[in-house]
C-alpha cells in the first residue's frame, strides 16, 4: 500500500474513534503510525523518534510521502542499471 492509502487509513480511523468518542491524541496516532510503516522508512522513524520536538500528522504524512518519492526513484535507477548492465 501506498503512503498516502496508509496514511488515509489512519486518518480514518483516528476520525471514526473520535466520532465514537474515543479521541486519539496525536502523540499516540504518531507512535502508531511509526510503528506500522516498516522497514522502507527506518532512517525517516529514527529521525522523527530522535528530535524531541512533536510533529503533526500533516507533516509526518509529508515527510513520508515525499521519502516513499525518493525510495521509488531510487527503484527506478537500480532497474535502469540492471537492464543496461
Amino acid at each position: 500500500m501506498s503512503v498516502a492509502g496508509y496514511m488515509n487509513t489512519v486518518k480514518s480511523i483516528v476520525d471514526d474513534l473520535f466520532v465514537i468518542g474515543h479521541p486519539l491524541r496525536t502523540e499516540g496516532i504518531i507512535a502508531h503510525t511509526l510503528n506500522d510503516i516498516g522497514n522502507d522508512f527506518k532512517e525517516l522513524k529514527a529521525a522523527v523518534q530522535f528530535f524531541d520536538t512533536s510533529i503533526t500528522f500533516e507533516d509526518l504524512y509529508n515527510k513520508l510521502f515525499y521519502e516513499e518519492l525518493i525510495l521509488k526513484r531510487h527503484i527506478n535507477e537500480n532497474d535502469d542499471l540492471k537492464i543496461t548492465a
